[in-house]
């Protein structure tokens, strides 16, 4: 058998564990026998109250609902095909850094393994061979679609990894607060004051890591009187690009140029380290170098890619480094408490606005959906025995069910063509530069117009696609289940068109053409309501 998520490998098999389980009960207690015994009663009640004449239909309709009844038990209830754990597989998805490859229920590597055992009854398990093939058609039409698609990346996935990056070395945390005091505030001042005297350009807008609204600005690390020293006559008062005196402890570090030179190396293998996806270090790194689409490759070079990272990493420590409760004890002067509080309450404020955001209600609903999923056929797979002894064993509530699987599991399907256009519409916004997107200041909203853009589509695609999907397949579900109960049904097409012919042969005596017509139509549609209910 095959899933789609590492949940699934265990819910699966839990599911028709409790199907089996629910299965021993209702034939242990004989109440598998209920409904066939209702049926002989039945049976035998027509049998003696029919008179002559209708005598020999009724046997006829009996014994297709016997049939019908025996065919249920023998292919949906009866389950007859083993399935072990090393026999559920999920193939996670490909991608830099990601090792590709089957895994099972046994070999898991998840925490699901460790906390969801085989349970409740341990090992193998058996199904029906109607639901086993149900499955296969099912997780093979869904799969074949998936694997249709051209190959892209989970940015959102890649975004949400990245919050995992963080400065933990307290060390590395002081000398970038230095950093910060002593030459990317006095370098930012300097720069908004050329602005405003028109001696500098802007940086470009749609440039992420040009923003001078963190420490590693690419902007201000070009720019004379920022990082770096002042040629010429340009007036560079209170520039910081030269160190008097440089660092002691740091060898090299004789401007803010080359200090900064020292400590992004310091954060990148930081972040590095925690980029990582079961373990896999360098993930992240991977995965934004591996980013392709159409003609648009990233277009960044080892510099950009590295730096995506470092600014992911500074603004996490930024953050939970104001939601600490130390934070404001860090300066022991008066007006450094209300400096620091001021800066607090300000990246606070920022990151409770992210809270509000699509972004962070789409990247909770893109987690929960495929648990979701695995949850809601877990509880269909479960109740299936019941249904079908509560229905009597007809044919209608299997094809129904059998809808409503199936639709459970093609929703996967739907979810990956929902990440597919969310890349690439993202890809195709941003012009190819996706690393703007995954460097933009969440803070800040950087691209706020084109971000909510994408968050809406896809929001539509993670919600309203999939409530049409059921809707539609319900409808159709419904529909496909009365066909089939009505050609099983005990009446029989047989019955029908005796009645078609009955009042059509006495609307012979009509001495009129008009007559015999509205006899067979009326005939005809009495027969169909008949047919239908």
């Amino acid at each position: 058998m095959r899933v789609f998520s590492y949940l699934e490998l265990h819910t699966t098999l839990i599911a028709w564990q409790l199907y089996n389980v629910l299965y021993d009960v209702i034939t242990q207690t004989g109440l598998v026998l209920v409904p066939l015994a209702w049926s002989l009663v039945r049976i035998t009640a027509q049998a003696i109250g029919e008179d002559r004449g209708d005598g020999h239909e009724a046997p006829v309709g009996n014994l297709k609902a016997v049939l019908q009844m025996a065919l249920v038990i023998l292919f949906c209830l009866v389950p007859i095909y083993t399935v072990s754990p090393s026999a559920i597989s999920f193939e996670p998805p490909s991608g830099p850094g990601k090792s590709p490859g089957e895994v099972t229920a046994e070999t898991d590597p998840t925490t699901y393994g460790d906390i969801i055992p085989s349970a409740p009854t341990g090992g193998a398990t058996q199904v029906p061979g109607w639901w086993a093939l149900l499955h296969a058609i099912s997780t093979g039409v869904a799969n074949a679609v998936m694997q249709s698609l051209p190959e892209y990346t989970d940015l959102r996935e890649l975004k949400t990894q990245m919050t995992a990056l963080n400065i933990h070395d307290s060390a590395l945390a002081g000398e970038y607060s230095r950093f910060l005091n002593t030459c990317y505030y006095p370098a930012k001042q300097n720069y908004h004051r050329l602005r405003q005297e028109g001696s500098i350009p802007a940086p470009d807008q749609d440039d992420a890591l040009d923003s001078v609204d963190w420490a590693g600005s690419h902007y201000l690390y070009e720019m004379e009187g920022g990082y770096r020293p002042c040629t010429g006559e340009k007036d560079c008062r209170g520039a910081p690009h030269y160190l008097d005196p440089p660092l002691p402890d740091l060898v090299g570090a004789d401007t803010c140029r080359g200090w900064w030179d020292l400590l992004r190396t310091r954060i990148f293998q930081q972040a590095n380290t925690d980029s990582i996806n079961a373990g896999d270090t360098g993930h992240i790194d991977d995965a934004i170098a591996g980013l392709t689409v159409g003609p648009y490759v990233y277009k960044g070079g080892n510099r950009d890619r590295e730096d995506i990272m470092i600014r992911k990493t500074l603004e996490n420590h930024e953050m939970r480094l104001a939601a600490s409760p130390d934070s404001t004890q860090r300066d022991p002067s008066f007006w450094g408490n209300i400096v620091q509080g001021a800066r607090n309450v300000a990246t606070l404020a920022g990151g409770a606005a992210v809270w509000f955001t699509l972004e962070i209600v789409l990247g909770i609903i893109q987690q929960a959906l495929p648990i979701l999923i695995a949850i809601l056929l877990m509880f269909l797979i479960t109740m299936i025995p019941l249904v079908l002894l509560f229905t009597g064993f007809r044919i209608d509530p299997v094809i129904r069910i059998s809808f409503l699987v199936f639709s459970a599991i093609f929703l996967h399907a739907l979810l990956a063509i929902a990440d597919w256009l969310d890349y690439y519409l993202t890809v195709s916004l941003f012009e190819g530069q996706v690393h703007a997107w995954l460097a933009a200041d969440d803070r800040t909203f950087g691209h706020a117009q084109k971000r909510m853009l994408i968050n809406i589509v896809l929001l539509m695609n993670y919600i309203a696609l999939p409530m049409l999907w059921f809707k539609v397949m319900g409808a159709v579900g419904l529909e496909a289940g009365r066909a089939g109960s009505g050609l099983m049904d005990e009446t029989g097409a047989k019955t029908i068109g005796g009645q078609v012919a009955d009042r059509a042969g006495s609307s012979m005596t009509n001495p009129t053409g008009v007559g015999f017509v509205k006899g067979v139509a009326k005939a005809g549609g009495n027969a169909v309501k008949k047919f239908r209910h």
